[in-house]
């Protein structure tokens, strides 16, 4: 036997276990661990569709018949999941009826005026944005600290942007190095 099949077999005995305590997201995880181990195996399928929703278990019961067309287990499993999703309540539909019957219609008729609530946002959008740029400027005309920002970031208006400074610049002076100078000195020496 594969050593992923003793593995996917260990964690669906814990996915098996936790199920009977009641524990389902522990269940669940010990199931998804063992389908990456061994997606080839029908257990893990099994064990996969009695943790789902009725949707998935469906999905997930096929998968097992697709592995073993023979299954019994599967085809029980199939039924029982096929019974849950049917006593599930109808969805909601995700758009409201009036955006599928306006996706619906290819040419407006003259008799129905169309109200285009899609530009209705960016309108608002837009005043809001037009208030904000005349509020900020009388904020910026009457408030001295906003002046000040507004003088100190923009660039004058007439003449040069620079001026000319006269700074005092440090200047170099002789500095005292010793000098090394060679002085023969005479050293004793013995002859023989």
């Amino acid at each position: 036997m594969n050593p992923n099949h003793i593995a996917a077999y260990s964690a669906l005995q814990q996915a098996h276990a936790a199920m009977q305590r009641g524990e389902k997201q522990p269940a669940r995880a010990y199931a998804v661990q063992a389908a990456q181990l061994a997606p080839d195996l029908e257990d893990v399928w099994l064990m996969m569709a009695a943790l789902a929703a009725p949707r998935a278990s469906v999905a997930y019961l096929k998968k097992a018949l697709e592995i073993n067309p023979e299954s019994e287990r599967a085809r029980q499993g199939m039924q029982w999941a096929i019974k849950r999703l049917r006593a599930q309540p109808a969805r909601k539909p995700i758009f409201p009826p009036e955006t599928v019957r306006v996706s619906q219609s290819v040419l407006p008729t003259a008799a129905a005026p169309q109200r285009n609530a899609s530009r209705a946002p960016y309108g608002l959008l837009l005043l809001v944005a037009l208030c904000a740029v005349i509020g900020f400027s009388a904020l910026y005309s009457i408030s001295p600290a906003l002046a000040t920002f507004g003088k100190a970031v923009s660039l004058p208006q007439s003449g040069a942007a620079w001026a000319p400074v006269n700074l005092i610049k440090p200047t170099a002076s002789p500095s005292q190095t010793p000098t090394a100078t060679f002085t023969p000195t005479s050293t004793p020496m013995l002859t023989p």
